[in-house]
Parts: C-alpha cells; structure tokens; sequence
C-alpha cells in the first residue's frame, strides 16, 4: 500500500519534512534557533572533537551530531577525530572527519601529526561519555589524557567534556585522569558526576547537559512506516509508547530469573493487551551488544500483535525523529531518554550504570528512573506510565519550558565566533 506520507529532503539540521494527509507531522526535525550563551575564554573559529568510540550506537552518534550543531549555532566549524571508518560519520553530513587510527601512535602516547602550529590558539574537545572510566579499556583513557595534555602544551585550548564519573569509578582510569594538566577544563554532564569528579580528582569540574540534546531529528524511509503507525493510532485516541531495548543488560543475566527478551516482553503486554501501540525500538545497529536480535527474540516471544511494532532506525537523527512522535519513551538507554525529553516527550529511564538520574534531572524528570532490575516488578513501569499518560499535557508543557531553558546557553566549551 502507498504510504500516505510525503517526504522531502533538505539539509542535516532541518532534516526530512514529513506531513501525513496534507498535515505537517514533522517534529524534533526543525532547523534549531540560534543558540546563545554567556561569554567564553575560546574564541578559535573551529573547534576539534574526540569522538569517544567508532560509528554504531547512536548514543554516540547523538554525542558528535549534537556537538555539531551546538557549533554550527555559535558559528564555530568542527573538526571530527574519530576511532574507526570516517565514511558513515561523512555519510550523516560531517564534512571534516578524520580517522584516529592515522593519528595516535599504538601506545597512545603522543599524536603523531601534532605541532604547536597545528594547536596553538585553537580548541580541542575530548568527549568523555562513560569512555573516561575505561570501558573501552585502559588505553583509550591514556591516549585521551595523552592527546588533551600535548594539545594544551602546544599552546591549545584543551577539554575533556560531556563524562559520567560512577560512584565507583576505575582505579586505573583515575590515576590516569589526575595526570592531566591543570589547563586542562573539565566538564562533567550532570551535577552527579560532576561532584564526584571533583571529590576524586581534586580539582574544578564544570558542568552542562550532554550535547546530545543539540542534536535534530531527520526522519527517513526507515522510520516513516512507524510514524505512518504512529498517527493511525492517534486516530483512534489511543496513546504510544515506545520501549528503546538495551542488550547489555544480558551481561548481568545472572541478576535475572528469565531469559532478557522475556523481561522485556513482560514490559509491553500491559500496555498492547489495553490496545496501546507500543513500537520496540533499536538503539544500536551492530552486531554486537544485540539490540536487533533481542527485538527480533522479543516479537518472537509475543507473536504477531496488532498493537506491537517493531522498528530498527538507521541513524540517530532517524531515531530521534521516531521518538519526537511518541506520547511516551521507556527507555533502557540514557540518549533515548535524552532524545526523548529534548522533544518534550515524557520519558521512563531504566537506569543501569548510575547515569541517567543526573541527566533526566536536567529536565525535572529525575523521578522517573527506575533501576533496571527493579523494573522486573512490571507494576512500577505501569503505574508510573499511567501517571505520565494520564497528565501529558502538562508534563509536555513543563519539559518544553526545560528544553527551552537549556537550549539557550550552549555549552561553554564550545568556541564562540
């Protein structure tokens, strides 16, 4: 059947325009305003970013996208370093990515092509995200310490920005985080880490939202289908939840008493056996941790459903634009539940590394996280769902006046022109 959706393609910040029926349906995907915020020491015209890890999850894909635009409002230009293949970050519209492979010597310990020429009054960005507590191993933290430290010697302007600290965070990764140098600036993204960064490395941390936030939706043929779904349920004046699924919980099976498709599937059928749609939803493509599989095992476990659909974005911005639309977000993923909230939809964050309450806090929604294995008691999911549900009105009116409030201070790291 034709899909009675028309799309037109224009650029990455205002994205795909969709309209449903002749009515614009579009949103999340608008060009964003110009973005301001208070005055900053960096004054370089462009600015370099550290991706944290290579192309595939779009929690990091937001991470340098979002970083992107928070430039392109303060009329900065951003240069991308990235671990692994630069063609899928060139494919979502950068145009200066560089692969880090050609850049770090094998030990991390100095960057290869760095002279003072190449730093000197310009600023460099090191995304931390939870990379600074060596999950991505030792290494990774030396090299970042390596390249922020040479960076600042050359006379650059150094940043290590948008990181989680745990409450118990790597002994490994802290001894290396304490040889950065004092010119070095710190940025935590949430007041949670920030205050724990500050106790364990003993120096001034900032603090500012993660950037993913800056990121727009783009809708795409990837996602149309659901929101074509979407809308045919708002139709009938039934609400939509979508559930983001996360694999990695598998890694801690042993805290579960059934299989992780079954916990998750034990989520949903309140909602579809009261003929709610609910849209399961990927939030990384690789292979590997599995989020695809573990969808395709959950609708495995359900069965066809007329009230379940299934869908696996092809970009972040895709991902965000799907989530733009739903009347509320229950997430296993943080940048879910960021991309849910920056478009103003409610959200229900199933914390399980200790960061999502610090940045639904951003919003006023830091008591709508619960820890992910309490979440087995599917009655804590539902009931604060129906709560969400049956005042969205106001809860939309309430996060629109927190989006706005943060978009419009840019963080200070990223350089003014």
């Amino acid at each position: 059947m034709k899909s009675r959706f028309v799309a037109s393609a224009t650029s990455i910040t205002s994205g795909l325009a969709i309209s449903y029926q002749g009515r614009s349906v579009l949103r999340g995907g608008a060009p964003s305003t110009k973005l301001t915020g208070r005055p900053n020491s960096v004054q370089a015209a462009d600015l370099t970013v550290v991706a944290p890890a290579e192309y595939g999850s779009f929690g990091d894909e937001g991470l340098v996208l979002g970083s992107a635009e928070a430039c392109s409002s303060t009329g900065a230009t951003m240069k991308l370093l990235a671990p692994g293949a630069t063609e899928p970050w060139v494919a979502q519209g950068l145009s200066s990515v560089t692969s880090e492979s050609g850049q770090l010597n094998p030990l991390g310990l100095t960057w290869k092509k760095l002279r003072p020429a190449t730093a000197s009054g310009k600023a460099l960005s090191v995304i931390g995200a939870d990379s600074i507590d060596a999950v991505y191993g030792v290494r990774t933290v030396s090299r970042r310490v390596s390249l922020l430290n040479d960076w600042n010697r050359c006379g650059g302007l150094a940043s290590l920005v948008n990181f989680s600290m745990k409450e118990t965070p790597s002994i490994n990764a802290l001894r290396l985080l304490r040889k950065l140098d004092s010119e070095v600036s710190l940025w935590a993204r949430d007041v949670n880490s920030q205050r724990r960064a500050e106790s364990f490395l003993e120096r001034k941390v900032h603090v500012a939202p993660d950037i993913a936030m800056f990121m727009p939706g783009r809708p795409d043929e990837s996602v149309s289908g659901a929101i074509e779904r979407i809308y045919g349920s708002r139709e009938e004046n039934s609400p939509v939840v979508g559930l983001v699924v996360n694999a990695h919980f598998d890694s801690w099976s042993d805290q579960l008493s059934m299989p992780l498709s079954e916990y998750f599937k034990n989520m949903v059928t309140p909602f579809i056996e009261q003929g709610i749609l609910v849209v399961l939803i990927a939030h990384d493509i690789r292979d590997w941790p599995g989020d695809i599989q573990l969808i395709e095992d959950m609708v495995k476990a359900v069965g066809p459903h007329p009230y379940l659909h299934s869908v696996v974005p092809s970009s972040a911005l895709a991902a965000k634009a799907l989530i733009s639309h739903l009347d509320l977000c229950i997430t296993a993923r943080m940048h879910a539940g960021v991309a849910a909230l920056s478009s103003a939809v409610p959200a229900i964050g199933l914390d399980y590394v200790d960061k999502f309450k610090g940045q639904f806090e951003w919003y006023g929604a830091q008591d709508n996280v619960i820890p992910w294995i309490q979440a087995v008691d599917v009655s804590l999911v539902t009931e604060m769902a129906d709560k969400l549900l049956s005042n969205l009105d106001s809860e939309r009116a309430q996060l629109s006046a927190n989006v706005a409030q943060i978009r419009s201070q840019v963080p200070a790291w990223v350089p003014r022109v």
